[in-house]
């Protein structure tokens, strides 16, 4: 039998690309299903620590995607204080990743942001007037050999 984990993130990955909006509001389901779980039916083998650990985490993820106009990139060393102050909810890089790839989610966002990166550096590379190298990022054009018997 599959597990139902693997199978929920298939098909986050398949439908990502296409529907966005659709697979974020599935990620949101998922999270608060789980959340309702760590409440009501907590790991006993975690001290109380750890299970409001996991329920305080389980809803700053609920709260990035429910409101993602109301969330920061942020980076796990940055005090976030002041974000909390303005409503902001900081969202953390590195959590948000672990949440993903704990949904076995992972590929299409990896995906996505390659395709991102790609078309970056083509732009950046048509405003310079060079062409990319498949695999290789240069930096301005590319200069010709020159010959021992020219120098």
């Amino acid at each position: 039998m599959p597990n139902i984990v693997e199978q929920f993130g298939k098909y986050i990955n398949k439908i990502t690309p296409e529907h966005p909006e659709r697979a974020r509001a599935l990620l949101l389901a998922s999270y608060r299903a789980y959340g309702l779980k760590l409440r009501l039916a907590p790991t006993h083998e975690l001290p109380p620590s750890r299970q409001f650990s996991a329920q305080y985490v389980n809803k700053t993820v609920q709260t990035m995607l429910s409101h993602p106009e109301r969330a920061a990139l942020v980076s796990v060393l940055m005090p976030c204080e002041l974000l909390e102050t303005m409503s902001v909810t900081p969202m953390c890089a590195e959590l948000y990743s672990c949440f993903i790839n704990g949904a076995y989610a992972e590929s299409a966002f990896a995906e996505a942001a390659e395709a991102e990166a790609k078309k970056a550096a083509e732009a950046e590379a048509k405003t310079k007037g060079t062409a990319p190298i498949a695999g290789e990022e240069k930096e301005g054009p590319v200069a010709e050999p020159v010959e021992d018997n020219e120098v």
